[in-house]
């Protein structure tokens, strides 16, 4: 599934392949995103492809070939996800006018770690590669990608995608330098010239290498952390609204205060305001960032609030998103912060009901609720979100029609279950549309990879803000003392 494609249309696209928690996946992104806007490229970013017959590493495969389907780029170019443009002057075209040939077809570069380590200088590395787009180069994917079906060994057995390349697609179409495999220096290598790429480090070493590409590449100011504002509640029925803000206070480096959805221009001159979640309680400045936002009442007041932001608008939903792109507001549909939380991989334990009633075969189910009572303070506010996050986290199962109790389940990987009925019957069953955008099954317990959406959501961020998203513990955001009175 794709995740991210820039809007203008370029002879080139660079494809990039994203799957799992791969923390420095969102700074390689940010990074080569920011050298495919310099020079008007299509940067392009897939998550797994669902096919559990084969390594998730063989999605590249298919989904460089349904760019080059597509027939609208002359070249397409593939960066693993732990591979990134170091060189931001140098441009593709300079890399295909040098090393592609009139009846060169694919480019690769030699297997080797750096100028000291070497896997097999015969053999091309599958990390990077730049295909242009004829009707035989298409044929060349769809045979690559068949390798699998013949040769088991493939599927599994690292390198899989590679080791099918090397081993039959590079035997059959070696000739008249239609693969063409250059010194690995050009175009790959932990100290490649253009292009660099991670191969054969830990992941925490990845995670330090692109953080500090991202610091070199895109950042002019390492001055301290900026500080922001994030939304707090008061008046509130609703515990998701402060699960909302736990989620988005872990991706904000620097000072965080709260700001009441009420009284949204408190405290202006501390930061700009990130918000996300349900708005239409009052309205504020331009110095606003709308991050995962559904806009639910006074809609015209709203609205105009959004199109005087001097940030890029983010929705949370496609009804959101398609309600100000026809008002003439520009909006990406970026999703919930609430999927962004991390995976968890421990022991399970607890089935429960959340806002559901329950059935014969859910009698056993611990019910919970996610109303509150409206004159819950804000701190009361967020250590009940707290502790409900920790036990959705952890549960074996949950059954629900709340959306930030399916969103968060669905980024922990705790498997949630959700009936169509019971989602309709609730008021303004239009916020639900992110669950059909991300392909979530009502009616049938669901566990699923989100991480894309995760590094979608996180990707805006960083790029609306110019930050970099460092994910931390939860952040309590204080408010003035004189807002805690109920009015």
């Amino acid at each position: 599934m794709m995740v991210h494609q820039n809007s203008t249309k370029s002879r080139i696209a660079i494809v990039s392949l994203c799957y799992g928690e791969l923390r420095y996946a969102t700074f390689s992104q940010m990074i080569n995103r920011a050298y495919c806007e310099r020079h008007g490229y299509n940067f392009i970013v897939f998550g797994q492809l669902t096919d559990s017959s084969r390594h998730a590493n063989w999605s590249k495969v298919r989904a460089v070939g349904d760019v080059l389907n597509r027939l609208e780029h002359d070249y397409v170019a593939f960066l693993d996800a732990d591979a990134w443009y170091y060189d931001h002057e140098r441009t593709m075209e300079a890399l295909i006018a040098e090393h592609m040939e009139s009846n060169t077809l694919m480019l690769f570069g030699t297997d080797r770690r750096d100028k000291e380590v070497t896997w097999c200088d015969s053999n091309a590395n599958a990390g990077v590669f730049v295909v242009k787009n004829t009707p035989l180069s298409r044929h060349i994917m769809e045979e690559w990608w068949h390798v699998a079906v013949y040769d088991r060994h493939t599927r599994f057995e690292w390198p899989v995608e590679q080791r099918a390349f090397n081993n039959y697609i590079r035997q059959r179409w070696d000739g008249e330098a239609r693969i063409k495999v250059i010194p690995y220096h050009f175009l790959n290598g932990r100290d490649g010239y253009f292009i660099r790429h991670a191969v054969g480090e830990s992941d925490d070493v990845r995670l330090t290498l692109l953080k500090d590409e991202y610091y070199r590449l895109c950042v002019r100011d390492n001055s301290e952390p900026q500080s922001f504002r994030t939304l707090a509640y008061r008046r509130t029925g609703n515990l998701g609204d402060a699960i909302q803000s736990v989620a988005i206070s872990r991706l904000l480096r620097g000072g965080l205060k709260g700001a009441y959805r009420d009284a949204v221009n408190s405290d202006e001159d501390y930061g700009p305001l990130v918000t996300n979640g349900w708005l239409g309680d009052s309205v504020g400045s331009e110095n606003t960032c709308f991050a995962g936002i559904h806009i639910a009442r006074n809609i015209e007041q709203i609205t105009n609030w959004v199109s005087r932001s001097r940030y890029p608008v983010g929705a949370r939903d496609p009804h959101t998103q398609i309600h100000l792109n026809k008002v003439g507001v520009k909006a990406e549909m970026i999703g919930c912060s609430t999927l962004t939380f991390p995976r968890y991989s421990g022991k399970r334990e607890g089935r429960y009901l959340v806002d559901v009633r329950p059935t014969n075969e859910l009698e056993r189910y611990i019910s919970l609720t996610n109303f509150i009572p409206h004159d819950l303070e804000w701190r009361d506010q967020w250590n009940l979100a707290l502790a409900r996050l920790d036990l959705l986290r952890r549960a074996e199962l949950i059954v629900t029609n709340r959306l930030h109790v399916i969103l968060p389940c669905l980024a922990f990987g705790t498997p949630v279950l959700a009936r169509r009925q019971e989602v309709d019957s609730t008021p303004q069953p239009e916020r639900f549309s992110l669950l059909e955008d991300i392909g979530f099954e009502f009616g049938t317990i669901v566990t699923m990879d989100v991480s894309q959406y995760s590094n979608r959501y996180k990707l805006f961020l960083a790029k609306a803000l110019e930050i970099d998203i460092m994910e931390r513990d939860p952040v309590f955001p204080e408010t003035p003392s004189y807002y805690n009175q109920i009015t």
